[in-house]
């Protein structure tokens, strides 16, 4: 530990006595000040420049509203491959090409988004592949297209089918909505927990 220099005033008076003034002060308590002082002033200018950086990289309310606007055309086709699953089963082909180009729009538009909706892309891949299988996940698997498409079953149909028309009918109220109320669309994992659970009561309802 190093030692504290002393700084002290003197003063003599008539009778040579000496005498120190008041508020004499150590070196190291002024260094002390002056450093917290520097900190201050740091940790004051990081987090301006943070903030600045934070806005920069916000989209912009026009990139959102334009993101939006192109999520929801591109979930269109979706929701026509979907909707009539139950009287045709579309092909392995019609399936991968929905979903490729519907991949593709996300993966552009999605940094744009809002918060609440930049999982969309996977969602409705799970929401899609519960349904119809490996064509669906396209994205991440090349040769997918080529599988065959899984055995049609009306409840993985219409789990997926509603969560489509969720997140079309969360999109929609944004774009009216959009200064109240921020965009939240449920993850396709937590909307499947909920039906398990509403189906799996359902189901042992009827057994009793």
């Amino acid at each position: 530990m190093q030692p504290h220099l002393m700084v002290q005033v003197f003063l003599t008076n008539r009778d040579g006595i000496k005498l120190s003034m008041p508020g004499a002060r150590t070196v190291s308590s002024m260094n002390a000040e002056f450093w917290v002082a520097v900190v201050a002033v740091l940790i004051s200018a990081v987090a301006l420049v943070r903030g600045e950086l934070h806005q920069r990289r916000r989209p912009s309310h026009e990139a959102q509203h334009r993101a939006v606007d192109k999520i929801t055309e591109a979930l269109w086709p979706v929701h026509v491959l979907i909707e009539h699953a139950d009287v045709r089963v579309p092909s392995a082909a019609e399936i991968s090409k929905v979903m490729r180009e519907f991949e593709w729009e996300c993966q552009y538009w999605e940094p744009m988004l809002p918060t609440g909706a930049r999982h969309l892309r996977v969602s409705i891949r799970q929401a899609l592949a519960n349904c119809f299988g490996s064509p669906a996940a396209i994205a991440v698997d090349p040769a997918a297209d080529s599988a065959p498409t899984k055995t049609f079953d009306r409840y993985w149909w219409d789990l997926a089918c509603t969560y489509v028309e969720h997140a079309q009918k969360r999109l929609g109220a944004w774009k009216v909505q959009e200064r109240r109320r921020p965009l939240e669309i449920v993850y396709f994992a937590n909307w499947r927990k909920e039906g398990d659970a509403l189906h799996n009561r359902d189901h042992a309802g009827k057994l009793k």
